[in-house]
């Protein structure tokens, strides 16, 4: 407004000033071209003074033109006031609001506080965090815990798996071998008692002929021939046996697997052991004292064993006996033999090493003997009673298969005359030492 006021005096001031004149008419008459002033003109000061009249055609243009000033002056200060309003307004702080330094106050604190509860929400989820973290953690832990347990349980199950599957690629041939074993012990039985039948006859034939030749050949004939027929001329009883003959007894039970010892005719408490553990095996009382029956059966046993075991010089493949030295060496020869493991598979060649392994004191080798005797091996019968010797002398050493074996083959009379009393002992024998399958055949004896 006051931009406008000292423009407006500008304006006048440069405009030059009318003549003054004289109004013709009298003073107090008021020309009708100039309204009159308001009564509050007088009041306004210096302004407000009358100028002398002008004549009537100078004061009409002039009385226009301060007409529009005038109309401009009002409508600027109008317009002015109204953007003076507007700018007030649009400027002016909200309804309620607080004004300078209390509004700024008001908007510190608020941020204060929005700070401070930001900080505590940031700490409340720190702490959350950690928490988080240290259960994380602890379930990686856990994870990694179970995931090594997992892995080692793979891993026996891996093993398992692999045994399982050995179990069971041996068990189609073990099963095919019970069987050709049962067919072979069939077999040789019926061959045994067809041999039986044979010498009976010839021994009676034998008989015929001794009676028509001397009447004192009927003794010498009925009497089964021994090795001990010069021991039973000197006596019956240990006290009229030689030391030598002690010494073929000491030899007996060596080769039975019942003796250890030195072959020195010294019968201490070695061969008393031997002698009872005989006894026990033929189903005897321990004595520890060989009855003649008892001495005799011992004899006729060593000799089959050794009958069974005597080998040539060289093998079926001509491989000479002594190329190969020591029971364990030639367990290995027979085995790779028999299954044709790093060798030619070849039967009779395992045979003939199994003997020389069991003349050396390899109990397996008495036992695998012994298997391909009963199951019958290149065209030959199966032999259940010679299998029966090698496995009493393989269990005289302490193997526990042989002892189930002569368990299986008493309690179904194969080879043998059944007798569940000893196919029992024979069971117990064997579940002493831990055989599961004896175990579950005892059950069958209700034990």
């Amino acid at each position: 407004m006051a931009r406008l006021t000292r423009a407006m005096d500008a304006i006048f001031e440069a405009r030059p000033p009318k003549p003054f004149e004289f109004a013709r008419e009298p003073l107090g008459a008021l020309s009708l071209d100039r309204p009159a002033a308001p009564p509050d003109e007088a009041k306004t000061g210096p302004e407000t003074e009358l100028q002398p009249t002008e004549t009537a055609a100078e004061t009409r243009p002039s009385t226009r033109r301060g007409v529009l000033v005038g109309v401009l002056v009002v409508a600027a200060v109008l317009f002015a006031g109204g953007a003076g309003v507007g700018i007030d307004r649009f400027l002016a702080p909200p309804p309620g609001s607080a004004s300078g330094p209390e509004e700024a106050d008001s908007r510190v604190k608020a941020l204060q506080e929005e700070l401070t509860a930001t900080q505590q929400q940031a700490d409340q989820n720190k702490k959350r965090l950690g928490t988080d973290l240290s259960a994380g953690q602890k379930a990686v832990s856990d994870q990694s815990d179970q995931l090594r347990a997992l892995q080692s349980r793979a891993e026996k199950a891996e093993r398992e798996l692999a045994a399982a599957k050995d179990a069971d690629a041996n068990i189609q041939p073990a099963a095919k071998q019970v069987a050709d074993d049962k067919k072979a012990l069939q077999d040789q039985l019926a061959a045994a008692k067809k041999q039986a039948e044979q010498d009976r006859g010839r021994q009676d034939d034998d008989f015929a002929a001794a009676q028509k030749s001397a009447p004192l050949a009927q003794t010498s004939i009925s009497a089964p021939p021994t090795a001990s027929a010069a021991v039973r001329a000197q006596g019956t009883g240990e006290e009229s046996w030689s030391n030598e003959h002690r010494r073929e007894v000491q030899r007996a039970l060596a080769l039975a697997g019942h003796y250890k010892g030195e072959t020195d005719g010294g019968f201490g408490a070695g061969t008393r052991a031997a002698i009872k553990q005989f006894q026990t095996f033929e189903g005897d009382p321990e004595t520890g004292t060989l009855t003649e029956p008892e001495h005799q059966a011992l004899l006729q046993r060593a000799q089959r064993v050794a009958a069974l075991l005597d080998q040539p010089a060289t093998s079926p493949e001509g491989v000479s006996a002594d190329t190969v030295k020591g029971g364990a060496p030639r367990y290995a020869k027979a085995w790779a033999a028999e299954t044709g493991t790093g060798a030619k598979q070849d039967t009779a060649e395992a045979v003939y090493w199994y003997s020389l392994a069991a003349t050396d004191g390899d109990a397996r080798a008495f036992v695998n003997l012994g298997t391909l005797l009963a199951r019958g091996y290149d065209g030959l019968s199966p032999d259940p009673i010679s299998a029966a010797f090698l496995w009493q002398a393989a269990a005289a050493r302490g193997d526990v298969v042989s002892m189930y074996n002569l368990g299986v083959l008493y309690e179904r009379g194969i080879g043998v005359t059944a007798d569940p009393v000893r196919a029992k002992a024979w069971y117990q024998r064997a579940v002493a030492h831990n055989h599961p399958e004896a175990r579950a055949a005892l059950k069958r004896f209700g034990t």
